[in-house]
């Protein structure tokens, strides 16, 4: 009897160990691109060219340098989704207005989120031509470098797909010519589409 009983003595004892051993281990640790999904993001307009080039004489450009892209998410923290760097990535307003433009490529942490916003650098300019002369003049952008240019959204970041956002610019709305060569922009930019994109 004393054999038999101790022939389950071993293997209880085993397994408290086991168990003791397992609840000292740290947790375990899933590599950070488990919980983060791709974002695009792309740039277009909702006015035709020739729209665009009727807003003012002359014009033949609607610059604006794009720094960062970031997203805010519903536990109120803003992440950078694509960072363009101290420069900036420049954009014609005008040309896009037939075509698409990517602005770029980042990851997120999955979850849910409730705004964009465009953060620009001060190189922001119009382009002029008069008398057969281009001129470029500078384009203040209220808020662009500090705030950035928000749009208030939802949407959700997952792994299974990349997601992209596709922003629409609307330049009659925008442009507001002050006199004396000074342009200010003041951007309407619009969500066009948010879709998922399977690899």
């Amino acid at each position: 009897m004393t054999d038999k009983k101790g022939c389950f003595i071993i293997p209880v004892v085993l397994s408290i160990c086991l168990l003791t051993a397992a609840s000292c281990l740290p947790p375990l640790e899933l590599p950070a691109s488990f919980n983060t999904g791709e974002v695009e993001v792309l740039l277009t307009g909702n006015a035709s060219y020739d729209t665009m080039k009727s807003l003012i004489p002359g014009i033949e450009g609607i610059w604006i340098s794009i720094a960062r892209v970031e997203a805010h998410n519903d536990d109120g923290t803003w992440r950078t989704i694509v960072d363009n760097g101290g420069e900036g990535m420049r954009f014609n307003l005008i040309d896009i207005a037939c075509d698409i433009a990517v602005v770029g490529i980042g990851v997120l942490e999955t979850g849910l989120y409730t705004q964009l916003r465009l953060v620009l650098d001060n190189d922001n300019s119009i382009d002029i031509v008069e008398n057969e002369l281009l001129r470029e003049l500078p384009l203040a952008v209220p808020g662009g470098s500090e705030t950035g240019i928000k749009l208030v959204t939802s949407f959700e970041v997952t792994r299974a797909a990349r997601l992209n956002i596709v922003l629409s610019f609307n330049p009659e709305k925008s442009l507001v010519a002050m006199g004396n060569d000074r342009f200010r922009l003041q951007p309407v930019f619009e969500i066009e589409t948010i879709s998922p994109v399977a690899d």
